[in-house]
């Protein structure tokens, strides 16, 4: 009678979509856990980002592309696209003992241009768990069109 493991190779060769299937679930899960092991900016709900833009004059960042920030975006926050934080850093150089909260569709591109801020100098970073889709399901006030 074979064992268990005797028969693992046999398995593995003749299922080669779950074996694929459960690779990339492994592959998924280790990827997503680097990301959260080297976040530079802080987490925040929706609301935790409020109070924090509310209490301690935060600064909040889109960096999605402008056409997404005129579209809708977090009241007060400056549009500031992900690839042109290094080159915008001399204008934010005023805020750099406040908080700045950081937000996109979905973490990537707010982490990255965190990791760009702290770079710079910048202490106090913090990105908007889940982005401008937890900000619309938390159903915070959105802004459409240009900050005057």
């Amino acid at each position: 009678m074979e064992t268990f493991i005797e028969r693992v190779p046999e398995f593995i060769v003749n299922h080669p979509l779950i074996m694929g299937a459960f690779a990339l679930t492994v592959a998924l899960i280790v990827f997503m856990e680097y990301q959260r092991a080297t976040r530079v900016g802080r987490p925040l709900s929706p609301l935790q980002a409020t109070r924090l833009q509310n209490d301690e004059d935060g600064l909040v960042i889109d960096v999605r592309a402008r056409k997404d920030y005129d579209a809708g975006h977090v009241h007060g926050a400056k549009t500031i696209p992900d690839r042109e934080i290094t080159q915008s850093v001399h204008q934010l150089e005023k805020y750099r003992q406040r908080p700045v909260i950081l937000y996109d569709e979905g973490g990537f591109d707010a982490e990255r241009a965190a990791k760009k801020l702290r770079n710079n100098g910048f202490e106090r970073l913090y990105v908007i768990d889940g982005g401008m889709p937890a900000w619309r399901k938390a159903e915070m006030p959105i802004r459409v069109g240009s900050e005057k």
